[in-house]
């Protein structure tokens, strides 16, 4: 029984042991970080495909952008040329705007104009 626990047992150095093992667990690591690896890609190509689905649907096109962009510009510019046209228009008198009460008329008969003399040579 003590032959299996002594070191003449084995055929194996232990030195080829140690170096057998770590060989080992490095193998097991290297796998491991190869697997962690292919999940985390794995992971990434499913998160970029939701985000990509995601923003489609609230996002615009480039295009899009710029029409709504000029759209916008144009508006600006109309709205500052009536702004000019309004502050012109308040600042010029209207006739029609704001009209005078005439004075109340009196009620005596009108006189006939008065007849210029004629000047003729007699």
């Amino acid at each position: 029984m003590l032959e299996f626990c002594s070191p003449q047992a084995h055929s194996v150095p232990m030195s080829e042991t140690g170096t057998k093992i770590l060989g080992d667990i490095v193998g097991l690591l290297t796998g491991a970080g190869a697997l962690a690896q292919s999940a985390r890609s794995e992971l990434e190509q499913k998160l970029a495909a939701r985000l990509d689905a995601l923003l489609a649907d609230k996002t615009v096109s480039r295009e899009e952008f710029e029409m709504v962009r000029e759209m916008a510009s144009l508006a600006r510019q109309e709205n500052i040329a009536l702004k000019k046209e309004l502050a012109a228009l308040k600042r010029k008198p209207s006739k029609k705007a704001a009209p005078k009460k005439a004075a109340p008329k009196k009620s005596s008969p009108k006189k006939a104009p008065a007849k210029k003399p004629s000047r003729t040579k007699k």
